[in-house]
This record gives C-alpha cells, structure tokens and sequence, in this order.
C-alpha cells in the first residue's frame, strides 16, 4: 500500500536535482524547495480531493509556487481533464508520481503559474531562515506520528554533541565552537531536558536523556 513517505521521497530527490535545497515537514508544509529567493512548497497525498486542493490554495500566501503531488493512479483517465482545468485555474502544478516493479519516476504534468499575488511575506522569510538553519533533510514528507527535526532542535543537538565530546563548557564557550546565537537560550528553557548547569562555575553538562538524543542525532547525520 502507497503511504505519502513513499510518494515525497522521489519528490524530494527531483527537485534536489534540480538544485534546489530540499527540506520537509517546515511548518506544516510537507516539502519545501528553495533556490535563490524562489520558495516552492510540494503536498503529497495518496489522493486528489478537497482538502488537498484548499491546503494548496493557502501555501499560495507565502510561496512563489505550489504543486500537488499524487500517484499517478489517484486520477482517473475520465476525470483528468476536468481536474488539470480546475487546477490550471488556481494557479497550482501537478506532479505524478508513478510507481513501477523496481523504480519509481516523477513526472511534472504541469508547472504552477508563479505566484505574484503574496500576502504573507513574513511567513516565507521564516519559512526560508527554517530552511536555512537546517544542515540537513532529516525529516520525509508526509511523516505521521514521527518526532520531527527542527531548526531549533538541531541548534540543540549541535549543543549536545558540544558538550559530548568536550565535557562542561560555558555559554560563551560554545558559542566561540560555532553554536547557534540561540545558545543561552536553548540552555536556560532547556526545553528537551538535556542539559544541566554545574553548581559554581557557570558551564553546562548532558544529562543522560541528552546523551541518548545526541547519540541518536549521530547516527542520523551518518544517514543522512
């Protein structure tokens, strides 16, 4: 059975290959792509229907473009024309994904018109510095149930991992290796619970449950 991580995964990779920065699961959006000032938002579903089409509709607030993603089976030869008509008309860009013994092949039935009527350009920016802090693509499109990597979890474990392999280090002297701005913040909310400061000498040590997420986050960067 088709789950929407199986039609994001070859999404994501096409548009990798196309030179965008890939990054899923940014602020509701199942897939982002970015190149240049240029922010494309991707929803894949199993199927086409109404709640995908109006999710699609409001993307189009803050991005440049906006595709649909489906099985190419979700559509049926007799409906085809009346929905590339009805998508057309809002301005969207359909993609299928179709699914073969061995392989999967993306194929773009139609781009989206560039969106030039943007209302929330804030929210774009914040989508953007998202991407941005974000080394890598560790979340998959269309993920239900899944904790999800942010770019403030990820400020966290560079943190973490910090603090693994140094031992005790002060606010200031993990910001001189390179962590986020956000450094005495994340430590002070301590958000996830994993850290702890040493009484008397202003430095922050990992608690055990942050040795067990920074030796997950180790093992997903080797992944990914």
């Amino acid at each position: 059975m088709i789950k929407e991580i199986d039609i994001a995964k070859p999404v994501e990779e096409f548009f990798e290959d196309l030179g965008f920065t890939v990054r899923s699961e940014v602020k509701g959006c199942d897939i982002t792509a970015f190149r240049g000032e240029e922010l494309i938002v991707i929803e894949c579903k199993k199927m086409v229907n109404l709640k995908l089409i109006y999710q699609a509709v409001d993307r189009q607030e803050f991005c440049d473009s906006v595709y649909l993603a489906v099985p190419s089976g979700a559509v049926t030869r007799s409906n085809k024309r009346s929905l590339n008509k009805l998508l057309k008309r809002l301005e969207l860009g359909l993609i299928f994904v179709h699914f073969m013994k061995n392989k999967t092949k993306v194929e773009v039935i139609f781009e989206p018109k560039e969106n030039r009527r943007i209302k929330k350009h804030r929210k774009k920016i914040n989508i953007i510095d998202e991407i941005k802090q974000r080394s890598g693509n560790y979340n998959v499109g269309g993920s239900v149930g899944k904790k999800l990597m942010t770019a403030y979890k990820e400020n966290a474990l560079e943190i973490a991992l910090q603090l693994k392999e140094k031992g005790a280090l002060s606010c200031k002297e993990l910001k001189d290796l390179g962590t986020s701005v956000k450094t005495y913040s994340i430590l002070y909310q301590n958000h996830y619970g994993w850290f702890f400061k040493d009484s008397g000498y202003g430095k922050y040590g990992l608690s055990d449950k942050g040795i067990i997420a920074v030796e997950d986050y180790i093992k997903l960067k080797r992944l990914n």
